[in-house]
């Protein structure tokens, strides 16, 4: 099989600039994408037209293939879905008290939005390129020297499977409420790898646990929802332990 991997990574302004705490400048999270945008990939970006030009100034130099979709936050698929749910739970007093830290997946619902829809825009890349994997990189994924990571994805691991990348060989979950107000994580949100075929029912069923969660009034991080899907036994995922944004070396 030649395998085809199409690289997906987005950015939006969800004021992060502003935030108290766990703030970036949006300048800042342009210089760390340089690592993502210099993977020798064709590659789907999801943004608004603000940054659309010094995004392209970073991918330029390694362009093998590069397509823009320009967007607002609020036009994305998991906003529309979700957002007003989300929006009252996270705003509500009974959710507030039930927060043990002060992270943006607790306090943030637009981070949330952000991070939910992963898994749409790798279905809508499929239209774009069409590949045999799409790998989700966030924007700021990787930080050390562009020379770690200018070059091909390894392609050796992708196959049939999805790939998710997890701090342990192992999910077990004892309580799904608790786990999701908790900072307890397995799965890592920053990559992941779907085949072409596998999109559209991780999407059905990532977006359905979302929404279950949001009705049972407990929410948390994109990763925790990848945790409860691997942890309800329906999906066949291959699980790689490794450390944080070691993504792409252990995809080898």
């Amino acid at each position: 099989m030649d395998i085809k991997p199409v690289q997906v990574t987005g950015l939006f302004d969800i004021g992060r600039d502003t935030w108290s705490n766990f703030t970036q400048s949006y300048g800042g999270y342009i210089d760390w994408m340089e690592r993502t945008l210099s993977i020798q990939a064709p590659t789907v970006i999801f943004t608004e037209e603000k940054f659309k030009d010094k995004i392209w100034e970073k991918r330029k130099p390694y362009d093998v293939g590069t397509e823009f979709v320009i967007t607002t936050k609020e036009e994305l698929v998991m906003s529309k879905l979700v957002y007003a749910g989300l929006n009252t739970l996270m705003n509500s007093d009974e959710f507030k008290k039930k927060i043990q830290f002060e992270v943006p997946e607790m306090t943030k619902p637009w981070y949330n939005i952000l991070m939910f829809n992963k898994v749409w825009w790798l279905k809508e890349a499929m239209g774009i390129f069409d590949g045999t994997h799409y790998v989700w990189t966030d924007s700021a994924c990787y930080r050390e020297e562009v020379s770690k990571v200018n070059k091909p994805f390894p392609t050796v691991r992708m196959g049939e499977k999805p790939i998710f990348f997890s701090h342990h060989e192992t999910i077990s979950i004892e309580n799904p409420n608790h786990h999701l107000m908790s900072q307890m994580r397995f799965i890592q949100g920053g990559s992941f790898i779907v085949p072409k075929a596998k999109i559209d029912c991780i999407t059905e069923k990532y977006t359905k646990k979302v929404i279950d969660c949001i009705q049972s009034g407990y929410i948390g991080s994109d990763e925790k929802i990848f945790d409860l899907l691997y942890d309800d036994g329906e999906m066949d995922w291959e699980l790689i332990k490794c450390d944080w944004r070691k993504y792409f070396e252990a995809m080898g």
